[in-house]
């Protein structure tokens, strides 16, 4: 069999209730990949929040382990999902992990600044729980390739996160995609056609190493 792409949604979302992602996961089947898009159980907002980094992070992680070859499985996630992905990766290689627009939600982020900018939005408890993910710690146990992608107008913060999990990660073997004329969303037309074109040039990649096409069954 091929390769299986769980893909996990950014915070309080579903596959069609905010965004389209199913224009994403069609693109991503386009490649050859199967996928499989993981719903997460955000519960009742509390102050405007939704589920903890914890929980999203613990029902991958029980998805993930459904699949018993890790070679076989991409972990890839959007936003606050991409985070979650990457969480995971660190616990149990897959065969690659896809950061679309990777949350700025790591300790190292929570400035006093930015900290007031998320409250009000993100409850207590949310933010608390933030603050004890290290981005230095995690990157030192991620053990697989990672694609990462950025709107090309996505804030600051969110730009500087890539740029510093560039750098971070250059041990597992990683790239940074910037997804023109877009900001935060993966299903715009310019960052699918981001995705599309450097997708499909790690899998040519792949393709001329092994000498002939892979498995899609």
């Amino acid at each position: 069999m091929g390769q299986t792409v769980l893909f996990t949604p950014g915070a309080g979302e579903r596959i069609d209730d905010f965004r389209p992602y199913q224009d994403t996961l069609d693109v991503i089947k386009g490649l050859g990949y199967t996928t499989h898009f993981v719903e997460i159980e955000w519960g009742e907002p509390e102050n405007g929040s939704c589920a903890l980094a914890d929980d999203v992070k613990d029902t991958l992680r029980s998805v993930y382990d459904s699949y018993d070859d890790p070679a076989k499985v991409i972990l890839a996630g959007f936003s606050f999902g991409a985070l979650a992905s990457l969480r995971v990766a660190a616990e149990r290689p897959p065969a690659a992990t896809w950061c679309f627009s990777l949350a700025p939600f790591f300790k190292e982020d929570m400035t006093p600044e930015f900290l007031g900018n998320l409250k009000g939005t993100y409850g207590p408890g949310e933010l608390e729980s933030y603050q004890r993910i290290s981005f230095a710690a995690l990157a030192r146990q991620v053990a697989c390739p990672v694609e990462l992608f950025i709107g090309q107008q996505e804030g600051s913060v969110a730009l500087d996160r890539s740029t510093a999990a560039l750098q971070a990660l250059s041990a597992t073997g990683v790239h940074l995609t910037i997804a023109p004329d877009t900001g935060h969303d993966v299903t715009n037309p310019h960052y699918l056609k981001a995705i599309q074109t450097r997708l499909q040039a790690t899998r040519n990649t792949e393709v001329a190493g092994h000498g002939k096409a892979p498995d899609l069954s």
